[in-house]
């Protein structure tokens, strides 16, 4: 697999998020957000939590694309735990059946590149594995698990309002023609098959675009989201980083093959680098 491996001088990538989910750890209780924070506090000093996040389990067969499921609780869910450093942008996801690690940009602080932040993921989660074992929380069974780019296009970069989406992303044109109908807005949501080396799928790409406005400036632009989500297959680490290569491929090439020459130019593209 030949790495697809994109360079920009401002790149307009905002956040990545990479996460595992397995088996909810049979023993996992409140207070072992607290004992794994203790052994993170150092570089995490913030800590909120939230309701547990679901993940999307990505079926092949039979696929009903707006499938629904309810489920009667008898308890409430543990939450999720959200250890942050807000001066670096880091932030570790934590619950019983998922661990997940973001960076999200700060400032003017530069994108410090996709190898690293899966090196930092792999470390902290080896942190509380180790944990895990060392409180005999359960045993680890890995499931899925998937990686998300986040990118913001100001709108000022490639025209005066959402309907100049077009200079920006090859999309479907937005001018319909007709002297009173104008075009105003662009929103899209699309997904494909990611296929294994036998023609089988073992993932998907999920790809969605919406216009969004800053509430601090109330500047306009164009939210960009990737993620490559695996299939329920994970057995193991070395999957998941089989399919963080593929997953990250996957992204970058349909980043590269849905923007336009003028905006690749406009971040700095840097060729042979």
């Amino acid at each position: 697999m030949t790495p697809i491996r994109p360079n920009f001088e401002r790149p307009p990538l905002q956040e990545q998020a990479i996460s595992i989910v397995f088996q909810p750890l049979d023993k996992f209780r409140i207070v072992d957000y607290g004992l794994f924070w203790a052994e993170v506090a150092g570089e995490f000093p913030e800590v909120t939590t939230d309701v547990p996040l679901e993940a999307p389990v990505e079926q092949f067969d039979n696929f009903r694309p707006t499938e629904m499921s309810f489920q009667l609780l008898k308890v409430p869910p543990i939450p999720r735990a959200m250890f942050r450093n807000p001066n670096n942008g880091e932030l570790v996801q934590l619950q019983n059946n998922r661990f997940g690690f973001n960076w999200a940009k700060v400032g003017d602080q530069s994108y410090p590149r996709s190898e690293p932040l899966m090196a930092r993921f792999k470390a902290l989660f080896a942190r509380f594995a180790a944990y895990a074992r060392k409180q005999d929380l359960g045993e680890f069974v890995l499931k899925q698990c998937e990686l998300t780019n986040l990118n913001v296009i100001p709108v000022s970069d490639f025209g005066t309002g959402f309907s100049d989406v077009p200079n920006a992303l090859r999309v479907d044109a937005l001018d319909l023609g007709l002297p009173n109908v104008q075009s105003e807005i662009f929103e899209r949501s699309r997904q494909h098959k990611i296929l294994g080396d036998d023609g089988q799928p073992i993932g998907r790409l999920h790809t969605v675009l919406a216009p969004v406005v800053s509430n601090i400036d109330n500047s306009q632009g164009i939210r960009y989201e990737l993620t490559a989500r695996s299939a329920p297959n994970i057995r193991s680490l070395e999957d998941a980083e089989q399919f963080f290569e593929i997953a990250r491929n996957a992204i970058n090439g349909a980043f590269m093959a849905s923007v336009t020459d003028a905006m690749k130019e406009r971040w700095g593209e840097q060729h042979g680098v």
